[in-house]
């Protein structure tokens, strides 16, 4: 069931979690623009917000849309007047470009992004610890050899950073990073025989990519990422065989990658997001398979194991929650989508005790697709969510601020 390799995926695609396996995999031609990925934020302090709690309306300013249609994958809030969004944006010949937006405070506006092939280039996270430093990692290349990419920020201009590109084909689907200056990228790379998963490091200098552990002998990726200190990061994502998959945590304890034992599920599962609050307070999302239906998955750390904390499913066909983000105890947000048919946008919120989920709105109408890729802010005053709705061949960005 679960395919690292990069592949399609559609509103019209079959009602299995095969569409969340594929959320950051996503670079090829027009059909992309009805792709759906993963998000990850970095956890940042702040204040609660349960009682602001009550529809988390699009933002009047929203993303300016590119000609030919785009979509959202990440986003990253440094401030109130400062905050970046990327994705992919669609060219007239069905291939597709990178897409860098930044908020100004008061409106989104398209930054020019390095392009390696101009071909079926993407972003698919972005991790800004000040306003003159961000990363954005993603791929590029067509689907028989794509190859990492990572760009910076340097306060002026996106400069694309080299970065190792294993294997036939590989792929970073999250970055985060500190104020500190560490940074880790995570996602997959292909063999001949296997999909592993990569992780890399900035020692300051350089990407450099670090071993990792590759459990099953098919398919293994990683999704998500969160940095607790230099000794201390999480990745999550998932792992197994032809048509099975399960949740995958790793982790870095400063000296090497170890893979920690997450909860047994009965059906297939997998983690796409991971945000961290402390050593002992660690958050992941995803979705799971059931006999009847797809279903939200919210696992958290203690500082001693992973446990599944239950979370609304609202939708009796699809619930899929693919990025998270931390501010408090009592203020944790997850965004996504549910689906009774049609796809609509998800919002859950953690009050210090119990998720809840939050009212959204779907600016492509019930009719159509409306996906929330990615949640980041520095306060529940100051919070994005980003993603895309679609209707027919056409994805066009959406943002939604509480």
């Amino acid at each position: 069931m679960f395919n690292n390799k990069p592949q399609i995926a559609s509103p019209a695609a079959g009602e299995d979690l095969v569409r969340a396996r594929s959320f950051r995999s996503l670079w090829s031609g027009a059909a992309a623009v009805l792709a759906v990925a993963a998000g990850v934020a970095a956890a940042a302090p702040g204040a609660d917000a349960s009682s602001r709690l009550a529809v988390c309306p699009p933002s009047q300013a929203q993303p300016a849309d590119p000609a030919h249609g785009g979509i959202l994958f990440g986003v990253s809030v440094v401030s109130s007047c400062s905050a970046w969004a990327v994705g992919l944006q669609t060219l007239s010949g069905g291939s597709s470009r990178t897409l860098i937006e930044r908020w100004n405070g008061h409106s989104w506006r398209i930054v020019a992004s390095p392009n390696p092939q101009a071909l079926d280039d993407s972003l698919s996270a972005v991790a800004a610890s000040s306003p003159k430093n961000a990363w954005a990692a993603g791929a590029y290349g067509s689907m028989a050899g794509q190859r990492t990419l990572m760009v910076r920020w340097n306060g002026r201009a996106w400069r694309r950073i080299a970065s190792p590109s294993p294997g036939l084909s590989s792929l970073l689907a999250a970055v985060a990073s500190t104020r500190a200056g560490d940074a880790w990228a995570v996602g997959s790379f292909d063999t001949s025989s296997a999909a592993k998963t990569l992780t890399e490091w900035w020692n300051g200098h350089a990407w450099q990519r670090i071993p990792s552990p590759s459990p099953a002998n098919i398919e293994n990726t990683l999704s998500g990422v969160a940095i607790v200190s230099p000794a201390d990061v999480w990745a999550v994502g998932s792992t197994g065989g032809a048509g099975t998959g399960h949740a995958l945590i790793e982790h870095w304890n400063g000296h090497a990658w170890r893979q920690v034992t997450s909860p047994s599920l009965a059906g297939n599962n997998e983690l796409l997001g991971v945000t961290a609050i402390s050593a002992g307070n660690v958050w992941a999302v995803g979705a799971q398979e059931t006999s009847t239906r797809t279903e939200t998955l919210i696992e958290h750390w203690n500082g001693h194991a992973w446990r599944v904390i239950a979370s609304p499913s609202p939708g009796t066909m699809e619930n899929i929650l693919a990025g998270v983000d931390a501010f408090s105890l009592a203020s944790i947000w997850a965004v996504g989508y549910t689906s009774n048919g049609e796809r609509q946008t998800l919002i859950e919120h953690w009050n210090g005790h119990a998720w809840r989920r939050v009212a959204s709105q779907n600016p492509g109408g019930p009719a159509n697709f409306n996906y929330l890729a990615a949640v980041s802010g520095t306060s529940c005053a100051n919070l994005w969510a980003v993603g895309h709705f679609a209707v027919g061949a056409t994805g066009t960005p959406i943002a939604a601020r509480c």
